[in-house]
């Protein structure tokens, strides 16, 4: 790592510039006022860098495709990203920003991740990097998910073997959608899953739930006008 650049106004030299030579101006002379002469200059450094942009959001939003991450921040903080009842369609990160009183959080929701994403696979390694910065993952799994343990462990294996600090981050778990179930379903998800946020952000079930248990975990350090 050569650097990394997080504030404003930062900057960085990467690599010194050469020295120039003298013209033929500093050899002029009131007799010889064009003369042919002049000297070389030495070279600059030449250093082949790699420049890799990572989003500055306090919460990054993860799951497999289709879990709702899209859904669920436009609920939480307006920001519209491509919505689609297939898997990957959002294609970029989105970024929004979640208010509430005097609370303020940037969120970002992530394209989702499939097994293998640690090597690139699903274009993995776009995504990941943007989790490396942020205070808390929201790990999104659909309600209706036949094996949502599996879900959950297939997630956070790959953020670990793409970056193990990544496995003690802060998370909450949401189970989405929970619209799409009936009244003993969601009795049993909640038997199964007792510290889970179930939700709908298509109904706005539970979201307020959700707001204050992100405050809670990212405490007094996000107040509107922070230094």
């Amino acid at each position: 790592l050569v650097a990394d650049l997080t504030q404003d106004d930062q900057e960085l030299t990467v690599a010194q510039g050469g020295r120039g030579g003298l013209g033929n101006v500093h050899f002029a002379t009131s007799s010889n006022q064009n003369p042919f002469q002049a000297t070389k200059g030495t070279p600059g450094q030449i250093i082949n860098v790699s420049l890799e942009l990572q989003l500055v959001a306090d919460i990054a939003l993860i799951g497999e495709p289709n879990s709702g991450k899209s859904t669920l921040i436009t609920a939480l903080t307006g920001a519209q990203s491509r919505i689609g009842s297939f898997a990957f369609s959002t294609t970029e990160p989105v970024l929004g920003v979640l208010k509430k009183g005097d609370f303020r959080a940037t969120l970002v929701d992530l394209p989702g991740l499939i097994e293998g994403a640690h090597k690139g696979k699903g274009l993995g390694h776009q995504f990941l990097r943007h989790t490396q910065r942020v205070k808390l993952l929201l790990h999104l799994v659909t309600s209706t998910n036949l094996d949502i343990n599996q879900s959950v462990n297939t997630i956070l294996t790959e953020l670990e073997r793409y970056d193990p600090s990544l496995a003690d981050r802060p998370k909450l778990m949401v189970l989405t959608k929970i619209d799409l179930l009936n009244p003993a379903e969601l009795k049993k998800l909640h038997q199964d899953f007792p510290d889970a946020i179930a939700l709908s952000a298509k109904t706005g079930t539970n979201l307020e739930l959700l707001v204050s248990s992100i405050q809670n975990e990212m405490g007094i350090d996000n107040r509107l006008g922070r230094d």
